[in-house]
């Protein structure tokens, strides 16, 4: 059994709590050790980047912190929580004087920064850890006949913190579990989380695209990496159909969820009932 350094971000913990029963279910089942990184804070979303990119820093090498005490990589199941590690580690890795004046100001703090560890998305280290094929034997209720349109986050592949063939993974993982991958997403689309509290309008019509073209095309449900498309997608689904003047009734899924189901789990165990948009309609067609 390999032990990491779980970081389940803000949402995991709160308005996305299903997540972080997914993600549970989902090391247990293919031997994964999450130890919690007590206390860790959080990253700062995209928000505290914008206003004080120093502070951000500071907020994401003092996570980074934590796990190189415990020596041992950091497990992350949000791309922004990924990407913001990320970058803060690239940044501080190569930039020596940058490295220098943030190591003091987090002494200071009482904060020692020392290795940088290594941090990947769940995802990926169960693509990269365990492979397809190992993971595909542990499929035992294949989700077949089901349509899901895989929603990559912007960050896992775009900009400073993003990581190369996080797409495909998220797509390899929709196969894996038995279901047809649907390409509904183009990529302009977004899920227009980052402007939501300041114009809920304009993240509703951003969204809308998607959400629209998934209805045109059939799409059973839509499946994320990421617990801030998750929130523009499945709780404020209400505001896209009030712009796009029209129903959509889209589940959202993460892919902890659809690939626990596949594994075997009972919905209720990675918390399906939770979700905004009710996920009965799914769970009959999988049962049918």
């Amino acid at each position: 059994m390999k032990t990491y350094a779980y970081y389940p971000g803000c949402s995991a913990k709160a308005s996305t709590r299903e997540l972080g029963l997914a993600a549970a279910w989902l090391a247990r089942r293919v031997g994964i050790e999450l130890v919690e990184l007590a206390d860790a804070g959080c990253c700062g979303s995209c928000e505290i980047k914008a206003m004080d990119p120093e502070l951000h820093f500071m907020l994401n090498a003092r996570i980074l912190s934590l796990a190189a005490q415990r020596d041992l990589e950091i497990l992350t199941v949000c791309d922004t929580c990924q990407a913001n590690l990320l970058h803060t580690s690239r940044h501080l890795d190569g930039d020596g004087q940058e490295r220098v004046r943030i190591v003091r100001k987090l002494e200071d703090a009482g904060v020692r920064y020392g290795r940088t560890p290594r941090v990947r998305h769940f995802v990926t280290v169960l693509s990269e850890e365990f492979g397809m094929e190992a993971l595909a034997g542990k499929v035992v209720k294949p989700l077949s006949g089901l349509r899901v349109a895989p929603f990559a986050c912007c960050h896992a592949f775009r900009g400073p913190g993003a990581t190369p063939g996080s797409r495909d993974t998220l797509d390899g993982m929709v196969a894996l579990s038995g279901a047809t991958a649907v390409p509904a997403r183009t990529d302009g689309d977004c899920c227009g989380f980052h402007v939501l509290m300041a114009n809920r309008d304009l993240s509703a019509r951003a969204a809308g695209k998607f959400m629209k073209r998934c209805a045109e095309m059939s799409v059973d449900c839509v499946v994320t990496t990421s617990p801030l498309c998750h929130t523009a997608l499945d709780i404020y689904q209400r505001n896209i159909e009030a712009v796009a003047g029209r129903p959509l009734g889209i589940p959202v899924l993460h892919v902890e969820q659809l690939l626990a189901l596949a594994f075997g789990c009972a919905p209720r165990e990675v918390g399906l009932e939770r979700h905004l948009v009710s996920t009965g309609g799914l769970l009959r067609k999988l049962a049918a």
